[in-house]
């Protein structure tokens, strides 16, 4: 993860614009993370904080990122305009920072080089959240693992395979543009949807589940259905979700 030092400032002139994100799945994660009015939040691979400001914008009285990249860290301690505080951690050997009503976790789990990474990060979760406390991720979607650039580069994405087969744990390179067609590449590992869901519920975590991503009717009407039908029936980004025990 912290392959982010040297693309920060790239990733986070792409994801500004992202169409995938404004009319895909930001909306549905936030949607699945519900009201934050007066909640807590514990903000895992926040990044250069692009979410943890939409959760105090949401009403969070606490809001604390973690990420691994010291760039990506200085980024978002450079924004003085919201009261945020940020760790740089490794997820997988973090200390226990709190107990929040809610930890999220956008774009941090396929980062698990093994199985056994993969339980500590979400044990870690686990360990931050308070008694019936929610987690919220996102993932690429597992069961839609390469991205063909032949149907996605009007989505402005792409992938590609690294190893030599498709398997738990090959590595896989994604690649995302903007409408200027600056472009950023990076690395992550790919592990199934049966693996991070008996992964989180191994690690305490209850009704778990998965959700595609879609495309909201807002959109739909800025770009046309035609235009959104490939990506809908194949989304390419994933919600993880679970509750503490």
């Amino acid at each position: 993860m912290t392959q982010y030092n040297k693309i920060a400032n790239e990733y986070k002139n792409v994801i500004k614009d992202d169409i995938v994100r404004i009319y895909g799945y930001e909306p549905l994660y936030f949607n699945t993370i519900g009201n934050l009015k007066g909640k807590a939040v514990l903000d895992l691979a926040c990044g250069e904080g692009l979410f943890t400001r939409k959760m105090v914008e949401r009403g969070a009285s606490q809001v604390e990122g973690v990420d691994i990249s010291e760039k990506m860290i200085e980024l978002a301690r450079n924004n003085k305009a919201f009261s945020i505080k940020y760790h740089l951690y490794d997820v997988a050997q973090m200390p226990k920072l709190g107990e929040f009503d809610v930890v999220t976790a956008p774009w941090l789990l396929h980062y698990a080089k093994s199985k056994e990474e993969l339980l500590k990060m979400c044990s870690v979760i686990v360990d931050n959240l308070k008694k019936r406390g929610k987690f919220v991720g996102l993932i690429p979607n597992p069961n839609f693992p390469i991205v063909p650039e032949e149907k996605y580069r009007k989505y402005r994405v792409s992938s590609i395979l690294e190893s030599a087969e498709l398997k738990e744990g090959c590595k896989i390179k994604i690649t995302l543009y903007n409408a200027k067609e600056d472009k950023v590449s990076f690395s992550y590992f790919h592990w199934s949807a049966d693996t991070y869901l008996s992964t989180l519920k191994k690690s305490g975590l209850r009704n778990t589940k998965m959700i595609p991503a879609s495309i909201t009717e807002e959109g739909i009407q800025k770009y046309g259905k035609d235009f959104w039908e490939y990506y809908q029936k194949n989304p390419e980004t994933a919600i993880i979700y679970g509750e503490k025990e």
